[in-house]
């Protein structure tokens, strides 16, 4: 009998964690009616777009609000956790829920965009025209018309097992994924393939994503191409600095077109032999453009100099 009654006691005086006045919903309220900037600063986006987001979302099904928690809620708690790298911790005071509840949501959210990311993040179509920054910019046009974006890559800091930390530990010492995106020149993501260790190196991202080895599969239009960097080459790497030299009859640039970098040993005969062939396309296209750009940039100069005159 004292120890029920010890417990009764304990449990009257238990306070609520999460006993803030500014609820989730009111906090999200707060950012929507608010000045703009603060939508923009803590859910990495303008509060339209946000708005116009959750209404997709709604139409779509694959959101709908609960008792507690609104469809706005729920995205806000999405894109200030992915926007901040954020801890559940510091979600559960900012929107004054549980952890398992934050949870809950986040998880819903990310199928959610999962679920749309097709429809939006994707690679142009072949008949697609030049994009307007090219087709606008005489030093750009025509070389750059079947351009239709760049690759890069980044690291981006990931948490797993301690058995699995050699594999993740990329080349600036931390734990992460090599991430790999594709972007136009409206500045719209085109494809994302996040997953492959922080040791792989860019070339091994790419040939998987190319040749369709993993769950990635980007698939580049007849005709176009993207823009790498060195990371993203197959056998040989020229040099970033010697296309700034005339590449018809400088001695450097010639001497370097014969050095020769193996970057990936990984690979089997038949992908070696492939990549070959790639790697030649894309030297050549990248040599005739860059010949192309001198002469014309050369043609320029010597008709001012002529107007000089």
């Amino acid at each position: 009998m004292l120890v029920d009654h010890h417990c009764k006691q304990k449990r009257v005086k238990r306070r609520r964690v999460h006993n803030s006045s500014l609820t989730g919903h009111d906090f999200t309220q707060y950012l929507i009616n608010g000045h703009e900037r603060l939508t923009y600063d803590l859910l990495r986006m303008r509060t339209d777009v946000f708005l116009e987001l959750c209404d997709l979302l709604k139409r779509e099904g694959l959101l709908r609000a609960t008792k507690n928690v609104t469809v706005e809620e729920q995205v806000a708690i999405f894109l200030n956790t992915v926007g901040h790298s954020e801890r559940n911790r510091v979600m559960q005071i900012q929107f004054q829920h549980s952890g398992q509840t934050i949870s809950k949501y986040f998880n819903a959210v990310l199928e959610a965009l999962l679920y749309i990311c097709p429809d939006y993040v994707k690679v142009p179509e072949p008949e697609t025209p030049t994009p307007a920054h090219i087709a606008s910019n005489r030093i750009f046009y025509p070389f750059f018309k079947d351009c239709i974006g760049v690759i890069d890559g980044t690291y981006v800091p990931a948490w797993v097992p301690v058995k699995d930390h050699q594999r993740y530990r990329c080349r600036k010492g931390f734990i992460a994924q090599n991430v790999m995106a594709a972007v136009g020149f409206d500045m719209l993501f085109q494809f994302v393939c996040a997953g492959f260790e922080g040791s792989a190196n860019d070339q091994k991202v790419l040939s998987d994503v190319l040749q369709n080895r993993g769950i990635y599969n980007m698939q580049v239009p007849e005709g176009k191409y993207f823009l790498v960097d060195a990371g993203y080459a197959h056998k040989r790497v020229i040099h970033n600095f010697i296309m700034m030299r005339n590449p018809n009859n400088d001695e450097l640039c010639q001497r370097h077109y014969h050095e020769v970098i193996n970057i990936d040993q990984e690979d089997n005969e038949d992908d070696a032999v492939e990549d070959e062939s790639d790697s030649q396309y894309a030297y050549r296209l990248r040599d005739i453009i860059a010949s192309d750009m001198w002469n014309a940039s050369a043609n320029r100069r010597a008709s001012a100099a002529q107007m000089m005159q």
